[in-house]
């Protein structure tokens, strides 16, 4: 399983998420709004408002989003989640979007206080995959994916993360360029999840 621990704000998602749009990715919410349909997102700007919605607590945003690129192919399921509404303040549903060939990229950001959370992305290996395929036989075959093609794109995002983005490291994480500058120049701490 390929992933990459990484601290980035604001500016440094809509860069990413830029970098991702312009690479032919669609960029999918991986859970929808409690009794919300699942959205797709065209542009950074849409992503950054939904993650301005997603105020788990106060003052703490984070947002999880699944990236597909035409050139892999392989099922994508969107699936109803029913809820109980008496557990979730009423609420009867959502939705996610799985797939064994997504990629996840999940973002932390300013949480209370001067604190910068951890954002991460990764996606299944074709070895976990398909040790994982007859568990969850709605996914569809493991070999209907290019995987060859998902470890290229996979590396093309990181390489952008690591080497275009960052402009410091906290152990072996890069920190994004505006992180940067906020923990460098406010004082902001960062924070693995």
């Amino acid at each position: 399983m390929a992933s990459l621990d990484f601290y980035a704000v604001n500016e440094d998602i809509t860069r990413v998420i830029d970098f991702v749009l312009d690479s032919g990715y669609v960029v999918y919410e991986t859970y929808s709004g409690f009794d919300q349909e699942l959205r797709q997102f065209s542009s950074a700007p849409e992503v950054w408002a939904a993650y301005e919605e997603k105020d788990f607590f106060p003052g703490v945003h984070a947002m999880l989003l699944s990236l597909l690129h035409k050139s892999v192919a392989g099922k994508v399921l969107v699936r109803r989640i029913d809820l109980v509404p008496e557990s979730c303040n009423g609420h009867t549903f959502r939705y996610c979007v799985e797939g064994w060939g997504l990629m996840n990229l999940h973002f932390g950001g300013i949480c209370h206080g001067k604190i910068i959370t951890s954002s991460h992305f990764g996606h299944n290996s074709e070895k976990r995959a398909q040790k994982w395929q007859f568990t969850y036989p709605e996914y569809g075959a493991t070999s209907a994916w290019d995987w060859k093609e998902i470890a290229k794109l996979s590396r093309s995002i990181q390489y952008q993360i690591k080497n275009k983005l960052s402009a410091s490291k906290s152990g072996s994480s890069p920190v994004l360029m505006a992180a940067s500058r906020l923990q460098l120049e406010q004082g902001y701490e960062l924070l693995m999840n």
